[in-house]
């Protein structure tokens, strides 16, 4: 399979297909078959992202948005799985955002529980300096792994692209309101 070429969806059941699991993941009331209904029922962005856009000053068009991108970082080995990428762009040009999708599902580990090898601490250390922070892992130590990890997705993809914006959102579907632990 080559992982350059995309082809249009054809609904939301055809992002199942695309999942590491399939199987685990893809149910009612969890992220990605969620996520899939939620962005197919849209022309582009969804309704609840108008206001937090535009308070944040962005006024994005979406060009593409492409279902579980993989994004290869630090040592190529294993990709990033990132739930949705959308290639946007503004009057200043191009923006890279990676959409992490949560109903009531827990983000990954935090660093602390996550740090537990010499390879792990190496791939901290190119999380952090690709994220322009203090690579002392105790200081990161009570924050969440995949919010490092999505984040670091977006800047990657974003340099690929030669986009001036890399943006990372989590798009929260909890009934509860819920803060997603």
């Amino acid at each position: 399979m080559n992982e350059k070429i995309y082809v249009p969806s054809k609904g939301p059941d055809s992002w199942r297909e695309l999942l590491a699991q399939p199987d685990k993941q893809w149910k009612t009331g969890f992220s990605a078959k969620t996520m899939a209904h939620c962005w197919e029922d849209q022309n582009g962005f969804p309704k609840e992202f108008d206001k937090p856009l535009k308070d944040s000053g962005l006024y994005l068009d979406m060009l593409i948005a492409i279902p579980e991108y993989k994004v290869y970082l630090y040592n190529n080995i294993a990709p990033s799985q990132n739930d949705l990428f959308v290639l946007s762009k503004d009057s200043d040009g191009l923006a890279v955002i990676i959409i992490e999708g949560k109903v009531s599902e827990p983000f990954d580990k935090i660093i602390k529980d996550w740090n537990n090898s010499d390879g792990k601490l190496s791939r901290f250390k190119f999380l952090a300096e690709k994220l322009e922070i203090n690579n002392n892992i105790s200081n990161c130590n009570d924050l969440k792994y995949q919010l490092f990890h999505r984040t670091v997705s977006a800047i990657s993809i974003a340099e690929k692209f030669i986009a001036k914006k890399a943006i990372m959102i989590v798009h929260s579907f909890s009934q509860s309101n819920e803060m997603v632990q």
